[in-house]
C-alpha cells in the first residue's frame, strides 16, 4: 500500500471498479475511504499465500478479475506463476524473463547497450578490491548500486550508496558482498535533480505503444539519489523515443516507465533506470490524462482503450518526503515557504484527495507518532510479520457495479 498503490485503488474506484488490493504493509497509516485490502506476508518469503489468495480472489469475483501489478516482486511473482494465474484473471507483464533481466540492473544496462542507448559509465566487479581498482575508469565520488534495488534497499535502506573514495568503497562493496548483494559501480552523471526525465506508458499485447506520458522532476528524497518528490508533466521528445527504441527492443508488453537523466557533457540522456511497472509519481500521469491503471483494466477488461490525451505542466507533490526534502537543504522558514508555494502549485498529491482524506491526514500522524516515539528510543514503526492465512483465506465478497 504505499502511493503507488494508493493511486490504483482511487483510480479504479472513481470509475465504478471494485479493487481488491493485496499489499505486503500499510505504511500510509490511515486507510483510503475506497479501501478493500489483504495485508500479507512478503511476497518473496511467503509466495504460497498470495498464490492462495489470488485463488480466493478470482472464485469469489462476480466476473473474470483482471490482475494489475505494482512493484517488482509482485511482477516476477506474477511472472513465476503466470500458467496458473492465466487460468483465473486477464493481464498483461512482460515474459519472466525480460521481466527477471529488467529488474536486474546488471542485465538492464547489457540489454540498454545493445539497443543502442547511452548509459552512464559503469563497471561490473565481483569483489572489493577489484571495485577499486576498476573505479579508477570512474573517478569518485562514484555510485555503488545494488544488481537488484528491492534487495539491495533491505540493507542500504536506499537505492544507492555514494563511495566518497577507495576505502569507503572497498568497505561498502564487501559489505554488501557479504550479504549475498551483488553491486555495480557507476559514475554520477553531473546535473540536479531537474535533470530528471522520465516516460510513463502502457504497451499492448501486439508489442506496440498505446498511451504514453513525458515528465521532469523538481526535487527527490532524498536530493540526488531518491525517487522524485515533486514532478510535472513535461514535452521531452528524445526521452519518448530512447524510451521507445529500449522498450521495442525488448519486446515489451504492459505498463512500463522508463527514467533518463540530461547529461550536459555530450548534450546526451542517459539511461538511469527502467521499471516494469508503474512508478511513485503515477498519479502524477493519472491527472495529466494518462490514466494508467483504468487504461489498463479497461484494455484488458473490454478489450478496447478508452481515449486519452496528456495534458502538459501538471504538477504533482508527494506532500510528506518533499517537505523532508526541502528541511535537509534549507532553513525550517525557507524550507516551509518552498513547501507551501509547492502546494499551491501542485495540481495533484500523492496522499491528499477531498474526496478521500484519510490517507494524508494518516501519515502526516504516523511520521509524527514515528519521531516522538523514536526520540523517546522506542521502535516505531514495529516489525511487520504476518501469520500465514489459515485455509480458505476470507476474502471481501464481490460487488457488482453497472
Amino acid at each position: 500500500m504505499s502511493v503507488t498503490g494508493l493511486s490504483y485503488l482511487r483510480s479504479l474506484h472513481r470509475r465504478g471498479v471494485p479493487t481488491l488490493l493485496l499489499a505486503q504493509h500499510d505504511p500510509i497509516g490511515s486507510p483510503s475511504r475506497f479501501e478493500c485490502t489483504l495485508d500479507l506476508p512478503d511476497v518473496v518469503e511467503e509466495p504460497d499465500v498470495w498464490l492462495e489468495t489470488l485463488v480466493a480472489a478470482a472464485e469469489r469475483s462476480a466476473r473474470r478479475p483482471v490482475l494489475l501489478v505494482a512493484f517488482d516482486q509482485a511482477l516476477l511473482f506474477a511472472g513465476r506463476n503466470a500458467e496458473k494465474l492465466s487460468r483465473l484473471y486477464d493481464f498483461l507483464i512482460p515474459p519472466l524473463s525480460t521481466a527477471t533481466d529488467l529488474v536486474d540492473k546488471h542485465r538492464q544496462y547489457q540489454l540498454a547497450k545493445s539497443a543502442g542507448i547511452p548509459i552512464p559509465r559503469t563497471v561490473y566487479p565481483q569483489s572489493g578490491d577489484e571495485a577499486v581498482t576498476l573505479a579508477d575508469e570512474i573517478g569518485y565520488p562514484c555510485l555503488l548500486k545494488p544488481h537488484q534495488s528491492y534487495f539491495g534497499g533491505i540493507r542500504l535502506r536506499a537505492k544507492v550508496a555514494v563511495a566518497d573514495g577507495p576505502a569507503e568503497l572497498r568497505t561498502l562493496f564487501d559489505r554488501l558482498a557479504a550479504d549475498g548483494v551483488e553491486c555495480l559501480v557507476q559514475e554520477i552523471v553531473p546535473g540536479g535533480d531537474d535533470t530528471l526525465y522520465g516516460y510513463l506508458s502502457f504497451w499492448g499485447a501486439d508489442g506496440n505503444e498505446l498511451a504514453w506520458i513525458t515528465k521532469q522532476k523538481f526535487r527527490q528524497n532524498p536530493a540526488r539519489f531518491g525517487e522524485g518528490s515533486y514532478q510535472r508533466t513535461v514535452e521531452a521528445p528524445q526521452v519518448a523515443e530512447l524510451s521507445r527504441q529500449f522498450l521495442r527492443a525488448v519486446g515489451y508488453v504492459g505498463v512500463g516507465s522508463v527514467e533518463f537523466k540530461y547529461d550536459a557533457r555530450d548534450d546526451s540522456y542517459r539511461l538511469m533506470e527502467v521499471n516494469p511497472r508503474a512508478v511513485l509519481g503515477n498519479q502524477l500521469a493519472i491527472a495529466a490524462g494518462v490514466d494508467l491503471p483504468y487504461l489498463s483494466y479497461a484494455y484488458l477488461a473490454d478489450g478496447a482503450l478508452p481515449a486519452w490525451e496528456q495534458r502538459w505542466d501538471v504538477h504533482w507533490i508527494h506532500e510528506l518526503n518533499d517537505l523532508k526534502t526541502l528541511l535537509r537543504e534549507r532553513r525550517p522558514a525557507a524550507a516551509i515557504h518552498e513547501w507551501a508555494r509547492s502546494l499551491r502549485r501542485a495540481d495533484t498529491y500523492a496522499y491528499g484527495a477531498w474526496d478521500d482524506p484519510a490517507p494524508l491526514l494518516g501519515a502526516f500522524a504516523s511520521t509524527a507518532i514515528g519521531k516522538a516515539a523514536r526520540s523517546l528510543g522506542i521502535q516505531y514503526p514495529r516489525g511487520y510479520s504476518s501469520p500465514r492465512p489459515p485455509a480458505g483465506i476470507g476474502v471481501p465478497a464481490a460487488r457488482v457495479v453497472d
